[in-house]
């Protein structure tokens, strides 16, 4: 090989690692997330390049609507009346619910909501396809996924026949999440009179931004008195399972002023979408409630996060949660990749005495981060924390219960991407009642699975933990 070559890769080599490098380092990133990319890009110029332009920008201080459009969401009209004064908080949350209300737009905190836990896909969808085929005046649906199988075109089946019924319906879907779902599955409800839209389209060369921003959010709102959030998609498989069994998920049905939360999250995410269109502005109108729960007056915020913005709002959210806890934490996650800070803070509440309890699933639908999660149990269980391995099939639940008196039921998962690149809704349920619930479903999960003992823990494999051991130096990246 020429000399000349040899020197003109050798530069090459050194400008692709110091262009890198210097990126990460001035969008004063994490530590660890910094040296994962530069490791990356020493061992592997090439594709680390490629790999950092498709997932390593930074897109946290983009703005995705303009102020003044996310104001007439956030404060307009949505009757004041309906949210709850400061001194009515819950007195052990009311640091928490100040830090979420100020972080997340939609976090308002609402009162006169009937909650109900939803821990099938059959129970969901039961639930969903009836409100739904009841909607008089309209329908906004938005999902991971949304497949072109047997219950995705069910569902499709339904909406096109309230559409025929003059109901105005809005589907959102992610780009990303659908790639694999053919255009005419949703230009056969386009055609219908549905107005369909998928969030951040992957299209070179606008690619390598997007790829890694997804919006990972699955929620329903029906005439603005019903709504639905948590971890089910529109897909089959959330009633069949997979080859290795059940897939257990958790939904909430809530049917109150929550639902006003929700519908400030979908029309921020509709308004991004679908920019730029004058009929967006005749939108922002919330239905009056005639709904009064006084006899189950719960107490709800609907918290969201993503990707922009200069907080990580629903990690900075549990590490405050957490901090209050003074009996139990039990945390249910498909994909456990903590950050520094959530580790540090779980182990801490664990270490303090508290019943600290983590259910993962025995098997995953994804290897890779599977196998990372598994390089993270030791540190946890040195600490205290009681883990489980879920058996029966994929647990793909986000539930959080804690003290007997919160919940969380979301699309949030316990790991980098949910925390930093994804846009995620969860609820966070302030109740006895619905704690005592989802501390029954819990245990019901925790019978399924079987428990992780140090002493077996640390007889695995020398090469399996090699490999959790490398794959987690990635883990920053996921």
């Amino acid at each position: 090989m020429p000399d000349w070559l040899i020197t003109g890769i050798e530069i090459a080599y050194a400008l692709i690692v110091i262009g890198v490098a210097l990126a990460t380092i001035l969008s004063n990133r994490s530590v660890h997330k910094t040296l994962a990319w530069v490791i990356i890009v020493v061992f592997l110029p090439v594709i680390g390049l490629i790999l950092y332009l498709f997932f390593g920008q930074d897109n946290r201080k983009v703005r995705l609507i303009s102020k003044r459009s996310l104001k007439r969401i956030v404060e307009h009209p949505v009757p004041s009346s309906v949210k709850i004064d400061k001194k009515d908080y819950p007195e052990k949350y009311a640091s928490v619910i100040n830090l979420m209300s100020t972080l997340s737009p939609s976090a308002s905190l609402f009162g006169a909501n009937n909650i109900r836990i939803e821990s099938s896909g059959s129970e969901f969808f039961l639930d969903l396809l009836k409100d739904i085929s009841q909607a008089k005046q309209y329908i906004n649906i938005q999902f991971y996924i949304f497949l072109d199988d047997a219950l995705g075109r069910l569902v499709s089946d339904v909406l096109i026949e309230k559409a025929s019924q003059g109901i105005k319906i809005k589907v959102l879907y992610d780009s990303m999440g659908c790639w694999n779902v053919k255009k005419s599955f949703f230009k056969r409800m386009q055609n219908a009179g549905i107005d369909v839209e998928s969030y951040l389209p992957v299209r070179f060369p606008r690619l390598a931004r997007h790829v890694n921003y997804r919006n990972h959010r699955k929620l329903v709102i029906i005439d603005g008195h019903i709504g639905y959030l948590g971890g089910m998609n529109i897909a089959k498989r959330y009633l069949k399972g997979v080859k290795w069994g059940t897939w257990r998920d958790t939904n909430v049905r809530i049917e109150g002023h929550g639902v006003y939360g929700l519908e400030m999250s979908f029309l921020t995410d509709w308004c991004f979408a679908k920019p730029g269109k004058k009929e967006i502005r005749t939108e922002f109108t919330y239905p009056e409630h005639s709904h009064n729960a006084a006899n189950d007056n719960i107490m709800l915020q609907i918290a969201t996060t993503g990707p922009v913005g200069a907080w990580r709002e629903m990690m900075q959210g549990y590490m405050h949660l957490f901090a209050q806890c003074k009996e139990y934490l039990y945390i249910e996650t498909p994909y456990f990749i903590p950050t520094e800070s959530i580790r540090s803070t779980i182990c801490n509440v664990a270490l303090a005495g508290c019943d600290v309890r983590l259910i993962i699933p025995k098997h995953s639908d994804t290897r890779f981060v599977h196998a990372v999660s598994q390089s993270y149990l030791q540190d946890f269980m040195d600490a205290g924390v009681k883990v489980y391995s879920y058996k029966p099939g994929f647990l793909h639940s986000k539930l959080l219960v804690m003290d007997g008196d919160f919940v969380s039921i979301g699309s949030t998962n316990i790991d980098c991407r949910s925390f930093e690149n994804n846009f995620e809704i969860n609820a966070f349920i302030y109740d006895r009642k619905i704690a005592a619930e989802a501390h029954h479903q819990f245990i019901k999960d925790q019978g399924l699975s079987e428990r992780l003992y140090t002493r077996h823990w640390k007889k695995r494999s020398h090469w399996r933990k090699f490999k959790e051991s490398v794959l987690r130096l990635l883990s920053p990246l996921l």
